[in-house]
């Protein structure tokens, strides 16, 4: 009688439960639903992803599930998008539904659906990490028509979800988790705005729109030592949050971490001129070193942007802009800050008109900016010609991202950084062959191995991991 042993290896990955729970996470919620009807072992397994997130927008049969369904897997659910009427809230009123820990709402003037969403984020306290409150636009889009409108305002309660504590918070158990918070076309009183921060003890990442902090009231001790360190908001807003009261002092000295900001527009009231902007930012925020203004889409910007660059920023260390932006007036603002700039990105492309003198000071900046340990222009496409013509000096980049005239095909890609992992673990004694040769894929290879630091690297648009060099 032959003996077969039980403990034959499984040959079959998906037979493994962890397995397939990894593999859950990669599949559409209609691939996991295909998959759940193969035995209740893979149900369990790929029913977590079906259930994660609910997007009001696409998953409208939501609003028709049992309560009975809702109390199995309603603790499944971590991410609720796009909830913008009382039919969406009323179908997320299950006490099993207060594992989430993102969510995104339009603010409406009903009260009574004000109160609902109060309690959905009553039942997650301390989980939700992420939040998005939306108003819909008024007739004339403007923060002047907005103060008119009763559904522009929200209270505290709606996003802390019960009465505020009697003392400060400083432990999450009592406060706010939120990680993230984006706010647009909303009013909030000044006192209100300073408690949000305050209960908030964990809010790193602040983003604004059309946001009137309003009703400045100079007897209330506002709270001046938030968490935050990346905002994203218009600079007007930040310095005037209530047009009504100019004298009203900056949202900035809420933020003393602050380390990153995003600008979607640097209009300016005309009474911030650059010496008072240079001081706010120096006395309120001395961390902050990176700028980012990408996100700006009109041209018309450009000189406003060298501008504050140029005179209202100490200490740059980071800048995001894009290429549009990119002339004599940007180039200067970038090297007046030659000794502590040390990441530079460069977004977008320009037009066929604009890329001769959009490209000059392209070529310009790395030669310069010898301090640069991050360089980004992946959308603008480089002459390896031009460039050595005027070589480099931030040789010491760990990070490149970067597009090459007649680099453009993969095999092409692949062969070049074949040959700087190849070159880097033998040396530079096989560079003599390589010298020789006049085609782009070696004089680009040529190039990028005079970065001994490099070790990430972006060629169109695929990211390589480099080896060490072996002169380091």
């Amino acid at each position: 009688m032959q003996v077969i042993p039980s403990d034959i290896p499984e040959k079959n990955p998906l037979n493994f439960s962890k397995i397939r729970v990894r593999v859950a996470l990669f599949l559409s919620s209609k691939d996991c639903v295909a998959c759940m009807q193969v035995s209740k072992f893979w149900f369990q397994d790929f029913v977590r992803p079906v259930w994660h997130t609910i997007d009001f927008l696409r998953d409208f049969k939501f609003m028709t599930i049992e309560s009975k369904v809702l109390k199995k897997y309603g603790q499944l659910i971590k991410r609720v998008r796009n909830i913008a009427d009382f039919d969406h809230i009323m179908s997320l009123q299950h006490s099993n539904i207060n594992c989430v820990t993102a969510v995104s709402f339009r603010l409406i003037g009903d009260w009574h659906y004000r109160e609902l969403v109060a309690d959905l984020v009553r039942r997650c306290k301390g989980q939700i990490m992420n939040m998005e409150i939306h108003c819909p636009a008024s007739p004339v889009d403007t923060v002047v028509e907005q103060r008119l409108w009763d559904r522009h305002y929200f209270q505290m309660n709606t996003i802390l979800g019960c009465p505020l504590p009697a003392k400060p918070v400083t432990d999450i158990e009592y406060g706010l988790g939120l990680r993230s918070l984006d706010i647009s076309r909303s009013c909030i009183t000044r006192e209100g705005f300073s408690a949000l921060l305050q209960y908030s003890p964990v809010l790193q990442k602040l983003k604004l729109f059309q946001v009137v902090v309003l009703r400045y009231n100079a007897s209330v001790d506002l709270f001046r030592n938030s968490s935050i360190i990346s905002l994203e908001a218009p600079l007007s807003e930040i310095l005037m949050p209530d047009p009504v009261l100019p004298d009203s002092p900056s949202l900035l000295i809420h933020m003393p971490l602050l380390q990153e900001w995003t600008f979607t527009s640097v209009e300016r009231p005309t009474a911030w001129t650059n010496d008072a902007l240079r001081k706010e930012l120096s006395d309120h925020c001395l961390l902050l070193t990176t700028f980012r203004f990408d996100k700006m889409t009109s041209t018309t910007s450009t000189d406003k942007i060298s501008e504050f660059v140029l005179k209202c920023t100490q200490k740059l260390e980071s800048c995001m802009f894009s290429a549009q932006s990119l002339g004599l007036a940007m180039a200067f603002a970038c090297v007046s800050h030659l000794n502590t700039l040390t990441s530079l990105t460069i977004t977008g492309t320009v037009t066929s008109l604009e890329i001769s003198s959009t490209m000059e000071w392209v070529y310009y900046l790395p030669k310069i900016c010898s301090n640069l340990k991050v360089l980004s222009m992946q959308e603008l496409v480089m002459d390896i010609e031009e460039i050595e013509k005027q070589p480099w000096t931030c040789l010491g980049s760990q990070e490149l991202s970067l597009r090459f005239k007649g680099l453009e095909s993969k095999e092409e890609v692949e062969r070049c950084v074949k040959q700087v992992c190849a070159f880097r673990r033998t040396g530079d004694a096989n560079l003599t062959r390589l010298k020789d040769r006049d085609d782009v894929v070696s004089r680009v290879t040529l190039h990028l191995l005079k970065f001994p630091e490099l070790s990430r690297l972006f060629v169109e648009g695929k990211e390589y991991f480099l080896p060490l060099s072996s002169a380091l």
